[in-house]
């Protein structure tokens, strides 16, 4: 089910960003903000919080040019 949940969460994210193209601004601030706390503040063995943050910030921005 979560698969599902994701793609339908950024289609949505991506039609609300059309609609009200400043609004992403406010979306990047609080995921930068969101995964520096998690990076710096979550015990990670592994290392994967600062790839997975960063692979969404990579990703996000496809999302947000096209907005504008």
């Amino acid at each position: 089910m979560s698969k599902i949940k994701n793609p339908l969460f950024h289609i949505l994210l991506g039609y609300i960003f059309f609609l009200y193209p400043e609004l992403s601004t406010y979306y990047i601030f609080a995921v930068l903000l969101i995964g520096t706390y998690l990076i710096t503040s979550k015990f990670d063995p592994l290392g994967k919080y600062p790839i997975i943050f960063s692979l969404y910030i990579v990703g996000i921005e496809v999302l947000l040019r096209m907005n504008g």
